[in-house]
């Protein structure tokens, strides 16, 4: 195989261009190893093979229409956005206004969810946004079991306040 596709990133500062990788000492990108070429067309070949993108678009509106039906029952969700299998859903403590949940509500739902077996974490601005984002592999029977699970810890879920919003 030859190189694997890259992705590039370049930031203009101050009038001059600066690489990516200068700026953020992280390192998000390892290069030049033949191995780490090999396992990337691995990978690649896998998502290919397993039509995990054709996947990722049927399951993810599979996925989408559920958590709007979701959003249908239980007002303390704001609003459902997302695309393939990445979704937010944005916790409200009211339907109206549109203020986001307390914090500590949004961090108790996502623990309650972790006890059901569920990884799912917060995120926003106010972190507010239930973050849904399964592997490649995520098939509609997951989504029903993620469905069922979220739906039967929402028909509880009680607002108790607390650090009432964790603003940026």
């Amino acid at each position: 195989h030859p190189a694997p596709p890259k992705i590039g990133i370049t930031l203009k500062e101050s009038g001059t261009y600066t690489d990516f990788a200068n700026i953020n000492s992280g390192g998000l990108t390892i290069d030049g190893e033949d191995g780490v070429n090999e396992v990337t067309w691995l990978v690649l070949d896998v998502i290919d093979d397993e039509a995990l993108l054709d996947n990722s678009a049927d399951v993810g509106a599979y996925l989408g229409g559920r958590l709007s039906d979701l959003a249908d029952r239980h007002d303390v969700i704001g609003n459902v956005a997302g695309s393939g299998l990445f979704w937010g859903l944005d916790l409200v403590a009211d339907d109206v206004t549109r203020e986001p949940i307390a914090y500590d509500d949004g961090r108790r739902l996502a623990t309650d969810l972790r006890r059901d077996g569920i990884l799912i974490g917060l995120t926003g601005r106010f972190n507010n946004v239930l973050k849904i984002r399964p592997p490649l592999v995520f098939g509609r029977d997951h989504v029903d079991e993620l469905i069922a699970a979220l739906d039967r810890r929402l028909a509880s879920f009680e607002l108790h306040g607390g650090d009432s919003v964790r603003r940026p």
